[in-house]
């Protein structure tokens, strides 16, 4: 249960009374501690309406590529039993915003500071992430932030599968507010994983193309150690 599906979505399930749980006492240090399962007719009754739902769609939702659709997958299934349901939710949209970006960009101890303007793309970032750590760009990359209904969004290398591509996403279309981060990953083999803090947005800076790496802290590990050396 604790990779699948997870303790968040028996809580869900639970909640919505898909099915009953019976929680054991507490303890400290011991997390949720789950006794006993029971399904129930209504979680019964909605899996299968569900799960029909989701072989008519080909098993794959539209939303599972396209985090920016409005949350209503299951709406055409469930509406003749929910007539009630018309309308769905509207995503909040940051839109885009003008001026220049600042990040703080960390590779365990190390650390550097890096400017650019909002009409510069995620591809933008990622090279001066790699530049500022002396890496070479011979390898794969993505980064990964929650949307606004906290989803996690990936966005890919340009040569890699999936949607959308790092010279797709604008630093101004971002939906993180100041002090939000995402993660950047840089070749999938070694994974390096950065850690990209917004520190401030400067909305009347008008700069345009600019980009900069503005501070260097901190010695980066080597993109490829000496491991007989070592």
């Amino acid at each position: 249960m604790l990779y699948w599906p997870e303790l968040h979505n028996l809580a869900l399930m639970n909640l919505f009374g898909f099915l009953r749980i019976e929680s054991g006492k507490p303890e400290a240090g011991k997390g949720w501690r789950v006794n006993q399962i029971a399904r129930l007719p209504f979680g019964d009754a909605m899996m299968q309406v569900m799960v029909r739902a989701f072989l008519e769609q080909g098993m794959m939702w539209e939303s599972e590529t396209n985090p920016t659709l409005p949350l209503n997958d299951f709406q055409p299934a469930l509406q003749p039993y929910f007539p009630q349901w018309q309308n769905v939710l509207v995503l909040p949209q940051y839109g885009f915003r003008a001026g220049v970006y600042t990040f703080r960009v960390s590779l365990g101890k190390a650390w550097r500071r890096i400017a650019l303007s909002s009409e510069m793309m995620l591809v933008d970032l990622s090279r001066l992430i790699l530049e500022s750590v002396d890496f070479d760009t011979d390898h794969l990359d993505m980064f990964r932030y929650r949307n606004q209904t906290g989803r996690t969004v990936e966005v890919s290398h340009p040569y890699a599968d999936g949607s959308p591509s790092t010279d797709e996403v604008r630093i101004g279309d971002l939906p993180l507010a100041e002090g939000a981060s995402m993660t950047y990953i840089f070749d999938f083999g070694d994974w390096w994983e950065f850690a990209v803090q917004l520190e401030a947005i400067q909305p009347d800076d008008a700069r345009s193309q600019y980009a900069e790496i503005l501070d260097s802290h901190g010695d980066a590990p080597p993109q490829y150690p000496d491991w007989e050396e070592e």
